[in-house]
C-alpha cells in the first residue's frame, strides 16, 4: 500500500517502558500489534505506525495514504497517549502538523429527509468532499449535530494532535451512522438514522426526525469498519441499527460470496427496508410478533454454527452492547470462524 501522507511526533513520558506496557495491549483491541526491539510496529486499515522507546520518552513516526487517514491516527494515538499519561507532551512535524482544521471534519447540509420505514429515516446531505468517505475500508462516520438555534463552532486541532470541542450552550451531539451511499459526482451522502422512543431524548432521534432543507450537520470520517476482507460465506446477525451496514456489506459483497443475513426487528413492516439478492438469504425475528427473547440472535448463531459443522465462515454482527458479548460467547473456541462483532448502543443510551 502506498502511504505518501507522514507525520513523526516526539512524545516526552516520565517512564516509556511502562508506559508503552501499558498501551500496547490495549491498542491490540484496534490494530495489529507487532512487537520489535524497542517499541512496536502497529497496522491497520488506516496506514502504519512506528512507535520507538528513547531517552525520555517516545518517536512515532506515522505513514499512511490519505491525509483524512494520517489525521485520523494522529488523533487516535493522541488520544490514547493521554488516556494512559495525562502528563505527556507531543510535538508533531511532518504533514497535517499545525492545522487547526480536522482533515476528517466536513461540513453538511440537509438536502431532504423522509421515512423509510417506522423506525428508519433517511437523510441525503449535500458535503465538502465526497471522495474522501468512499472508502470500502471504513463505512462510518461520525455525526455532529449543533444545539438548536445556535451558529454551529466546530471542533479544532490542538497542537497535539487531539481535537478540541466547544462546550457549554455550544456544545455538539454526536453519534455514529453508518454511510449508507456515496455519491462523489454529486457529492451528497446518505445516512439513515434508527428512530428511538421519544421519551429517551436521543439526540440522532431528535434530529432525524426534524430535519429540514438547509439544515446544517458535521461529521467527522470516515472510520469504524467496512466490508469484511474475505471471499468466506458471510454470516451477517444485528438489529435494527445494523441494517444500513448489513445493506452495504451485501451490495458490496462479490455475486458469488454466499451471504445470510439474520436480523431482529419491532415489527414485519421494517423488514421493507432490505431485500436479498440473488445468492442472499434473510431471515427475520420480529420482536412483537414472539415472546420476547433476550437470546434471540445468539441462538440463532449457535444453530446455524451447529448446521456448518466444521466448514468455514465470517461473522459480521452489530447489535446492543450485552447481545454482542453474547455472540462472542458463542463463538468461543470456533477455530473455523472469523469474525466481527461490534456493540453498537448500549440499552442505557441511545
Amino acid at each position: 500500500m502506498m502511504a505518501p501522507f507522514t507525520a513523526r511526533a516526539r512524545v516526552t513520558l516520565a517512564d516509556a517502558e511502562r508506559f508503552t506496557d501499558a498501551l500496547l495491549p490495549h491498542l491490540e483491541s484496534h490494530a495489529k500489534v507487532i512487537h520489535v526491539p524497542g517499541g512496536a510496529r502497529i497496522l491497520s486499515t488506516y496506514g502504519t505506525v512506528l512507535l520507538t522507546r528513547e531517552q525520555g520518552g517516545l518517536t512515532i513516526e506515522a505513514a499512511c495514504p490519505t491525509p483524512t487517514a494520517l489525521a485520523t491516527v494522529r488523533t487516535f494515538l493522541a488520544d490514547h497517549i493521554f488516556e494512559f499519561s495525562s502528563d505527556a507532551r507531543i510535538v508533531w512535524s511532518g504533514a497535517g502538523a499545525g492545522e487547526r482544521r480536522p482533515q476528517q471534519f466536513q461540513m453538511l447540509e440537509v438536502i431532504d429527509a423522509f421515512t423509510l420505514t417506522p423506525r428508519i429515516r433517511r437523510i441525503r446531505f449535500s458535503c465538502e468532499n465526497a471522495a474522501a468517505l468512499a472508502s470500502d475500508a471504513h463505512h462510518h462516520i461520525r455525526l455532529l449535530i449543533p444545539p438548536a438555534g445556535r451558529r454551529p463552532i466546530w471542533p479544532a486541532l490542538k497542537d497535539d494532535g487531539r481535537l478540541d470541542w466547544p462546550d457549554g450552550d455550544d456544545m455538539l451531539a454526536s453519534r455514529v451512522y453508518t454511510l449508507r451511499a456515496v455519491d462523489c459526482e454529486a457529492s451528497t451522502i446518505t445516512v439513515d438514522i434508527v428512530l428511538h422512543p421519544s421519551d429517551t431524548g436521543a439526540p440522532g432521534t431528535h434530529f432525524a426526525g426534524n430535519a429540514m432543507a438547509g439544515d446544517l450537520a458535521g461529521l467527522l470520517g470516515p472510520g469504524g469498519s467496512g466490508m469484511p476482507a474475505t471471499d468466506k460465506p458471510l454470516l451477517l446477525l444485528g438489529d435494527e441499527t445494523a441494517m444500513p451496514a448489513i445493506a452495504r456489506i451485501i451490495e458490496g459483497a462479490a455475486p458469488s460470496q454466499a451471504i445470510e443475513a439474520i436480523i431482529a426487528v419491532e415489527c414485519s413492516a421494517e423488514t421493507a427496508y432490505l431485500t436479498a439478492r440473488a445468492g442472499s438469504t434473510l431471515t427475520w425475528l420480529c420482536r412483537n410478533e414472539q415472546q420476547h427473547c433476550p437470546t434471540a440472535l445468539a441462538d440463532m448463531l449457535e444453530a446455524k454454527l451447529a448446521s456448518m459443522g466444521s466448514k468455514s465462515a465470517f461473522v459480521w454482527a452489530g447489535c446492543e452492547q450485552r447481545v454482542a458479548r453474547q455472540l462472542r460467547q458463542r463463538l468461543t473456541g470456533r477455530s473455523n470462524i472469523e469474525s466481527l462483532i461490534a456493540a453498537y448502543w448500549q440499552r442505557q443510551r441511545t
